[in-house]
């Protein structure tokens, strides 16, 4: 058993037999926080893909998250994003937070100035405000295929 990392109560695991092959077994939210979530299902612009919606928790943990630099909080999201990226898909993340939570998911990430190897890769976003950000993007050599953002939003990020 650990620590809700938004609230601090306890996280009770749910060992099931799927977990023993995912990238992560352990919990990081309880079930408060995490039902704070709300899925973006079936929310998808062309090739861009959004996890969660924007609300009171997504604010929270952003402001946790860049703004106190609480990195631990990088571990939360753990298995939604991996089960929203492509596979084989280097990701490219405009920022050293959203690059935090591909490496704490396992996911395959590349910078800007490695990434001329790729011919096809992904983006992933921490909010759907750093669309403008991807939008000025220059030298990006190969072709994208894939943008996952984390919350769908209207209001800045940052």
């Amino acid at each position: 058993m650990s620590n809700c990392l938004l609230c601090g109560n306890q996280v009770r695991d749910s060992l099931r037999f799927a977990n023993l092959f995912s990238v992560t077994t352990e919990s990081w939210l309880c079930t408060s926080c995490r039902a704070g979530f709300l899925s973006a299902e079936n929310k998808q612009a062309g090739n861009m893909k959004a996890i969660f919606k924007w609300n009171e928790h997504a604010e929270h943990f952003v402001e946790r998250y860049l703004n106190m630099q609480d990195d631990e909080l990088s571990k939360c999201f753990c298995v939604e994003v991996s089960k929203k990226v492509r596979p084989k898909l280097a990701y490219l993340s405009l920022s050293e937070a959203s690059q935090q939570i591909l490496v704490a998911a396992a996911i395959p990430c590349v910078i800007l100035s490695e990434q001329s190897q790729q011919t096809e890769i992904g983006v992933f976003l921490m909010c759907s405000a750093e669309k403008v950000q991807l939008a000025k993007l220059s030298g990006v050599h190969g072709e994208i295929v894939h943008v996952l953002v984390l919350f769908e939003e209207e209001l800045s990020c940052e």
